[in-house]
């Protein structure tokens, strides 16, 4: 038995083992009312009557090619782990975690006729990842505007054993073979230790809009920086309600240096965080702390997340005397 799942972008895919696990995904969204993002499946409504197809109905299917499965509603979800299946019990335990994520941060540099065939293999590994595999929280494909040939990947997994089991899957194999292809210079690799994670759970649509800051601390205004930062980010999770992702980390081998990943449903979304007060005040506070302050301009290729992180990981603060 084939299920499908479709995911409106410039391509269209199809994934053998999807109904299982896109439908402990979308359970997931029903029992804690996230919003699912419209791309693929554009209503709760849609999900509860998914239809799965066999490309060779057996005799017992010959009456109708159709089996509807039947979801209830949130009041009336039995939500015991017997009545779940093995793959929703992975997802409602990795909804509790509070332990930090894992981050694994690549950033690429490919030749210019290889950007559209690394988009294509990129979309098709992000989407079946966070789909059919538990441990994979989240995953971003940015390209730099000003440099082309840049991609910035991000991913963030439950735990180590996770990243291991997607960078062993076969979607992750193709994704490796084609940066190989189209690589000019070898990648980048940085080595990030989570300090404040948010998101909700979407798929990227075209009106999506995201942007990278890259902050340079001065070494001995770590700790106050860090302050600064976290406050920062609870009070814009408060107040920005066009946001979608909040991922802010530090370089382990580079402590000084940090990294905020900010997606933004829309473009006015985008404008109006921009121009608010809350990001003019921020910016002013931590100016004296920072030798660089530096704006990542990108342009999504494809991202996507489980919806994991509704409530933030915050890394334990230090004591600013």
């Amino acid at each position: 038995m084939q299920g499908k799942v479709q995911l409106v972008s410039k391509k269209k895919f199809s994934f053998s083992q999807g109904a299982k696990a896109g439908l402990a995904v979308f359970l997931g969204s029903l029992f804690w009312g996230t919003a699912y993002s419209q791309v693929g499946i554009e209503s709760k409504q849609e999900v509860r009557q998914m239809q799965v197809t066999s490309q060779e109905p057996s005799e017992t299917q010959a009456s109708s090619q159709f089996t509807t499965i039947e979801i209830p509603q949130k009041q009336e979800a039995n939500l015991t782990l017997e009545a779940l299946t093995p793959k929703l019990v992975q997802y409602l335990q990795s909804a509790y975690m509070r332990t930090a994520p894992v981050i694994n941060f690549s950033i690429y540099n490919l030749q210019a006729d290889k950007l559209e065939d690394f988009a294509e293999v990129a979309t098709y590994n992000i989407s079946t990842s966070v789909y059919e595999q538990p441990g994979v929280l989240s995953m971003l494909a940015l390209n730099a505007q000003e440099q082309p040939n840049l991609v910035y990947m991000l991913e963030l997994y439950r735990e180590q054993e996770a990243l291991r089991e997607q960078q062993a899957s076969p979607e992750h194999q193709l994704f490796t073979q084609s940066v190989q292809e189209g690589e000019q210079a070898p990648l980048t690799q940085v080595a990030l230790e989570p300090e404040f994670i948010w998101d909700q759970e979407f798929v990227q649509t075209l009106e999506n809009q995201a942007l990278i800051y890259n902050f340079v601390v001065k070494q001995e205004q770590g700790d106050q920086f860090k302050q600064q930062l976290t406050s920062y980010l609870e009070s814009l999770r408060n107040e920005a309600k066009d946001l979608l992702v909040i991922y802010a980390a530090k370089d382990q081998d580079h402590p000084q240096n940090w990294y905020l990943f900010l997606v933004f449903k829309d473009q006015s979304g985008y404008l109006a965080y921009q121009q608010s007060q809350l990001a003019a005040e921020f910016k002013q506070q931590v100016q004296t702390l920072l030798t660089r302050n530096h704006l990542i301009v990108v342009q999504p290729i494809f991202m996507m997340t489980a919806g994991v992180m509704d409530q933030p990981y915050i890394q334990a603060l230090p004591k600013v005397q």
